[in-house]
């Protein structure tokens, strides 16, 4: 997948809403942008239905090699202090 044309440009940041955004890459045929100001990581457009991305597998049993193994004891270990 190339870069997004239409979105190389005015695809702002959602957490910042600077526009100073650079296509990343795609992963799963999703594009991925970052932010130059907040250094955030984002997809855009968001998919309508993330169901195919974030099934129960993703949040326990980590299948395909993308996920969590266990979301619940995982997520202790993210949190800051």
């Amino acid at each position: 997948m190339g870069i997004p044309q239409d979105q190389a440009l005015t695809t702002p940041c959602p957490i910042c809403e600077s526009a100073r955004t650079k296509y990343w890459f795609a992963k799963d045929t999703h594009p991925l942008y970052r932010c130059s100001n907040c250094r955030l990581i984002f997809i855009s457009p968001l998919p309508a239905d993330t169901s195919a991305v974030y099934g129960q597998d993703y949040f326990c049993g980590a299948e395909q090699g993308r996920g969590y193994v266990d979301y619940d004891a995982d997520k202790g270990t993210d949190q800051h202090t």
